[in-house]
């Protein structure tokens, strides 16, 4: 059965709404509602997002890379990942990029909600949560990044309360070319996974250095769009 409904009557249900919405919003003064940063909201905002973990972390990594060649104007430069073997059990994404120095690592990586792409209607990423989503996956990881002659490598992992902690391990002087490389140790059980995962991800970027083949399967029907 097919209701009418009368354009005056909309308007009215609309302004009695909004009329409740004011009453609601100037009965009091309104307060702003708190967050405790306990190792329980850090665990949500690491692990918990994602119902699909290995995915998710490769997903991230994967496109920041991409989004860093966007930025640094190198589109045509494959980024390089390594998918976790048996005998190699670790998952990386290196990228030649911008790069960022150790105060951007130590911000970008160590502050929830921040992301230095918020302004870019190229990047892929903005929320400020995905370049922490190697916790979701292990109790660490680690990033290096080259820019402007100096690299740094900085340890993530999760400390003895559970919130996540950050560590300067490496800093000097290097003649090598800007780009960011991020490593994340793998469970030799979870390679399979890993694999799965990876070779579907890599299949919409046309320059990509990997050790496994893209999926045939999603390749083919993203050639046929």
């Amino acid at each position: 059965m097919v209701v009418f409904v009368s354009v005056d009557l909309i308007e009215e249900i609309i302004m009695i709404e909004n009329r409740t919405q004011t009453e609601i919003y100037s009965t009091g003064k309104s307060k702003e509602m708190g967050m405790i940063l306990n190792e329980k909201a850090y665990s949500i905002l690491s692990d918990g997002l994602y119902s699909n973990k290995q995915r998710a972390a490769a997903r991230e990594y994967i496109t920041n890379a991409y989004d860093s060649h966007v930025m640094a104007g190198k589109k045509d430069t494959p980024f390089r990942v390594h998918c976790p073997t048996e005998l190699e059990p670790f998952f990386e994404v290196q990228d030649f990029g911008t790069g960022l120095d150790a105060d951007e690592m130590e911000t970008i990586y160590s502050t929830y909600f921040l992301s230095n792409k918020e302004t870019s209607n190229e990047s892929m990423g903005c929320k400020g949560l995905g370049s922490k989503s190697g916790l979701a996956v292990s109790d660490s990881f680690t990033v290096t990044s080259i820019k402007d002659g100096n690299k740094v490598t900085f340890s993530f992992h999760k400390g003895r309360d559970g919130k996540p902690c950050s560590k300067k391990v490496f800093d000097n002087k290097t003649d090598e070319g800007n780009g960011v490389t991020v490593r994340i140790p793998v469970k030799p059980q979870d390679c399979s996974r890993w694999k799965k995962e990876i070779a579907e991800l890599i299949c919409p970027f046309d320059y990509v250095d990997c050790n496994i083949e893209k999926d045939s399967f999603y390749k083919g029907r993203l050639e046929t769009l």
